[in-house]
């Protein structure tokens, strides 16, 4: 993540820098460029100024939202695009100085284009690879850690708190090993592959299951449970995920993360509903 608000930062600064040139001396660009009058430049220049202050808020954000992000690309890209086409088609009569700027420009936010891409698709990557990821979501609640187990455990209830599951069934085993299935407009089969009781379980979910609704090639989840602290205990969280196509972690994650963020809170938020009515 810091590698992506490096990049948003320096793509802010640069963008402010050339909209204040633009904005304070629009009549010397007019020259340069070989145009008669310079408001073009002061209104590019304060759209600028503008799109730098949106880049340096979306920055400095403690949770940056992801699509934001991608938008911010979608506009560098488009101004690279635009850049290209105005040298290209030879657009307004410029000089060949103007010309040179407008490539000299182009390159420098392209390269910010492509600086925020990369670090956008490895956004909750673990290990080396940008396909392989995870999202840790905790809540601590008021209540001890064997009523917390007990509610998080239920399995044949689990739909009634998961907001993206309608319907959930146990077909096979207890425990490690066990099978379940699950629908949410499309279904797939799950299994057991860690049953601690009262800590934790995971299953991992049979991602190439024809009605498999989401572009993963890899889904493992795990719920647990820690120890009891001053009457309260803590939910964990942990999703590990991988997308079939690499360039699923730009297109498809920035909307994947922000969804699934809220499904995850929803479902916390059902949990420790639940579990603190049983105080």
């Amino acid at each position: 993540m810091k590698n992506l608000q490096l990049a948003l930062v320096l793509n802010s600064v640069f963008s402010m820098i050339t909209g204040f040139i633009q904005v304070l001396f629009p009549e010397a660009i007019a020259t340069l460029f070989d145009v008669a009058v310079g408001l073009p430049f002061r209104l590019i220049g304060t759209g600028l100024v503008l799109f730098s202050a949106m880049v340096f808020f979306v920055s400095r954000q403690s949770h940056i939202d992801l699509r934001h992000v991608f938008l911010i690309i979608l506009l560098d890209f488009a101004w690279v695009i635009g850049s290209l086409a105005v040298i290209g088609l030879g657009l307004f009569g410029l000089s060949s100085g103007g010309h040179i700027i407008i490539a000299s420009v182009g390159v420098i936010v392209l390269g910010f284009a492509l600086h925020q891409s990369y670090a956008l698709m490895y956004v909750h990557s673990t290990g080396k690879t940008r396909t392989r990821k995870a999202f840790h979501f905790s809540r601590r609640v008021n209540s001890d850690q064997e009523t917390v187990w007990n509610v998080i455990s239920d399995l044949n209830n689990y739909h009634k708190v998961a907001p993206n599951i309608d319907e959930t069934q146990i077909l096979s085993g207890k425990g490690e090993g066990m099978v379940r299935s699950c629908s949410g407009g499309n279904s797939w089969s799950e299994t057991c592959t860690v049953w601690d009781p009262g800590r934790e379980y995971s299953f991992l979910i049979d991602t190439a299951a024809p009605d498999y609704p989401y572009p993963l090639q890899f889904l493992q989840g795990t719920w647990g449970v820690e120890p009891s602290q001053n009457g309260t205990a803590k939910i964990e969280v942990l999703f590990e995920f991988e997308y079939k196509h690499p360039f699923q972690s730009l297109f498809i994650h920035p909307f994947m993360a922000t969804w699934f963020s809220g499904v995850c809170e929803e479902l916390l938020n059902n949990w420790q509903q639940e579990i603190e009515q049983q105080k």
